[in-house]
């Protein structure tokens, strides 16, 4: 039932991110504790699981942070959800634990993917926390 509710936060959290500018592409990104990271053309910001929100009742991801992201790291990003996303042999059909989520959000459109892979999550979230650390 918690993540549920993290995943139905999350894809609020995504609707209300991204109402007011639909032409650029949203890379999201919510690990296996269900922090989000939330990619956008000029910024990065993380979303951490609060206590009441974590299937523990005890973990709390921390606090919330946003940085500034330069074209080529944005750029860098991209292809890492696109590689996720053309890589079949990671993808899942539903969420497990310690599983990730990448959305990409273009226009009204929106790809979701659940994926698998101990080594790509972790290549993907050093970078991401390397971006939001800087």
């Amino acid at each position: 039932m918690k993540q549920l509710q993290t995943l139905l936060i999350f894809g609020l959290i995504l609707l209300l991110t991204n109402c007011g500018n639909m032409k650029e592409i949203v890379y999201s990104y919510s690990d296996g504790s269900g922090n989000s990271y939330v990619i956008k053309k000029n910024t990065i910001k993380y979303i951490p699981v609060k206590v009441n929100e974590s299937s523990s009742g005890i973990y709390s991801g921390g606090e919330e942070k946003q940085s500034a992201v330069s074209e080529s790291e944005y750029s860098e990003i991209a292809d890492m959800f696109n590689s996720i996303s053309n890589n079949k042999s990671i993808q899942i059909e539903n969420r497990i634990m310690t599983s990730g989520i990448i959305t990409i959000e273009n226009k009204n459109k929106s790809a979701v993917i659940i994926f698998k892979d101990a080594q790509t999550q972790e290549v993907l979230e050093n970078k991401l926390k390397l971006l939001l650390n800087k």
